[in-house]
């Protein structure tokens, strides 16, 4: 079969990468997300999925699209 997409967890780092795949086996999304993340409105961690660091996207031919990050689930920054 075709891999659609990776889910990889850094447990030590309450992190995970996930990547999506084009049909062709290249990268197409390749985003960070926390899975120990601060609460918006307490000052608290919950276990959970929230984005947070940096998100990068490509092109089928395998060229950059773009990229952009995000800091506890909000987008902060895009060049």
């Amino acid at each position: 079969g075709t891999k659609l997409w990776s889910w990889t967890h850094q447990p030590e780092r309450d992190t995970s990468t996930w990547i999506h795949y084009w049909s062709n086996g290249r990268k197409r999304v390749e985003s960070t997300w926390a899975t120990r993340p601060r609460a918006h409105d307490l000052d608290r961690r919950f276990y959970g999925l929230v984005a947070d660091g940096p998100v990068h996207r490509w092109n089928r031919d395998g060229s950059p699209v773009g990229a952009c990050t995000f800091t506890n689930g909000a987008l902060a920054a895009q060049p």
